[in-house]
């Protein structure tokens, strides 16, 4: 798309360092460089607070339960089958 919608002499590069990380993975990475998660958002709406409920909500407390750590964003609500930490 970015060939199809720039001039020819454009020069684009399109970089994306996590697409194929897992949500753990980033998860983990983001504690090792200390990452303000406070101010990341996965939720597919665009309202505070998070669904809780979307994919992209479930995947992100997955991950952040996997590596043991609590999210630190607001959620409307939990998945049941998410312990809370």
């Amino acid at each position: 798309m970015i060939d199809v919608g720039t001039k020819p002499e454009t020069e684009i590069d399109l970089v994306a360092p996590f697409v194929e990380w897992s949500k753990t993975g980033i998860a983990e990475r983001g504690l090792e460089l200390g990452v303000p998660d406070e101010l990341t958002w996965s939720c597919y709406g665009d309202e505070k607070p998070a669904c809780g409920t979307c994919d992209a909500c479930a995947f992100r407390l997955q991950a952040f339960q996997r590596v043991g750590v609590a999210d630190p964003i607001e959620y409307a609500e939990r998945p049941d089958y998410l312990q809370k930490l």
